[in-house]
Parts: C-alpha cells; structure tokens; sequence
C-alpha cells in the first residue's frame, strides 16, 4: 500500500494519470493498476473521469488526501527504523534539478558519501517542479532546486548561486527550458524585464542538448554561467543572479536531518 498512496498522492495532485506516471517514474498502466488496488482494498471509488486529460477527485479521495502525508511519513519512519535494527544499509533518494545536479552534486555528493558510510544514495534528475513535488509527497528524501518555488510541507534553504548568460547568436532562436525548470523560469522573465518578444522559440527539456545547439552556431539562450562552455560567444550579461536551494520535508527522519547538517555546513565553508 505504501506505492500505491505515493501514486495515489500523484494523480490527486496532478489530476491526471499520465502526469502522476511521468512524477513517479512508471507507466501510465502501473499507475492506473495503483489506483485500483487502492480502490479495491479501500472499497471505494477515488477519482472519476473528467475530460480526455484529467480525472476528478471523490469525496473519499479528498479524505484520503489530507491523511496521506502523515501516513507516509509514519511508514517512512518506521521503515528507516526497522532498517537500522537489522543492519542495513539506508538508502536515501536525492532530487535534483538539471542545472544543480551539474553544479551542486558533484561538489556535495563525494564530502557527504565520505562522512556517512552506512548511506547508499539514488539520485533522480528532473526539473525544479518535478524535484520539489517529488520531495512534497516523500518520493524523494531531499532535494536541490534552482527556482524559487514553495510549498506548505517542505522547507527551503539557500545553499549557493550562480548567474546566468545571455550567449549564442544575437538574431538566432531562442532556446528555453521548459516551463517547469529553472532556467526556463528566469528566461521568460528576463524577456519580460528587457521588454524582449521572440518571435521564434525552441523549448528543450534538457541542458545538453541545449548547449550542444548553442555550440554549434544555433540559436541564443540564457544559461548559467557554470555551465558556459568555452568559446561560445556571449551577447551580454543578463545581471540574474539566483539563489540554489536545499529542499525537504519539514520534520525529516534522523537521518536525513544529518544529512541536511552535513550539507548546510559545506555550504558554509
């Protein structure tokens, strides 16, 4: 039962299966066979059709909801627990944005993995909304993200920053992240800011494959400066500087809270 509520708390909150499927990394049929066991051992039904894309929450499904999070974090507790009494090893899920997961990880993860021995680690790259829902319903233990989001059940810190270029060719098409990331984030407030209308606009849903185009004479984009390849022509500093935040749940298990110490102390130094 404990996959099938994380599943059950993705599609509450995305309202579609197909969204809950891509948050939770499996397919959309295992999400739909989720549901119905779920449905089955409670007796009820939990979400009716809506129109093509989203399904709609029962009463029953809203009771759920507001209980699920505490379930989970009772679950996780006693399952980290029970880990300990027999000796094994705990495995934590970090969720990280692309953009932290090229810049932050590398510099944090090797100190972290030294000092806690007995910690194996899973690492989940996606964008900053995916990372911070990830962390809201517990499919990640913590999280590294670079867009400045919220959220009643998490908390946030600031760990870092960087800024990001304008780079590439100046009459070229822009190239953007997608909506939920980050950097695609700060573009479209950046076009706002230098009252800037693209008439031709490129979405890339990952960074790669967005400075490769860069690097080969295709197109302009914002990037962040850590990640400026040599020799790629810069068009002008855009003065964004962002923050990089640490994410987690707002009464973490032990564990976890010492690896948030361990890291808020690096971040320091």
């Amino acid at each position: 039962m404990f996959k099938w509520l994380e599943t059950f708390q993705a599609v509450y909150e995305t309202r579609s299966f197909s969204q809950a499927a891509r948050l939770r990394f499996i397919s959309q049929p295992s999400v739909t066979a989720q549901i119905q066991q779920l449905e089955t051992t409670l007796g009820v039904t939990l979400f009716a059709r809506g129109d093509r894309k989203h399904v709609v929450p029962t009463p029953a499904a809203d009771y759920l909801y507001q209980n699920a999070s505490k379930i989970l974090q009772r679950l996780n507790q006693v399952q980290h627990d029970i880990g300990r009494f027999a000796n094994q090893q705990t495995q934590l899920t970090i969720g990280a944005s692309q953009t932290t997961a090229n810049t932050l990880l590398p510099q944090i993860l090797p100190p972290l993995a030294a000092a806690l021995p007995t910690i194996t680690w899973q690492i989940q790259v996606d964008n900053s909304e995916a990372v911070l829902a990830g962390v809201s319903r517990q499919a990640f233990d913590l999280g590294f993200i670079e867009k400045p989001l919220i959220s009643d059940d998490v908390h946030r810190r600031t760990i870092g920053h960087d800024d990001l270029i304008h780079v590439g060719i100046q009459n070229g098409p822009w190239l953007v992240r997608e909506a939920g990331s980050g950097v695609g984030f700060y573009t479209r407030r950046y076009w706002q800011d230098q009252g800037l209308h693209p008439k031709s606009v490129i979405e890339i849903n990952h960074n790669d494959t967005l400075i490769q185009l860069l690097e080969s004479g295709f197109g302009q984009s914002l990037i962040p400066n850590t990640l400026l390849p040599a020799g790629l022509p810069v068009i002008q500093p855009s003065h964004i500087s962002r923050a990089l935040y640490l994410i987690y749940p707002h009464q973490p298990h032990p564990q976890v809270a010492q690896v948030i110490q361990q890291i808020m102390a690096q971040s320091q130094k």
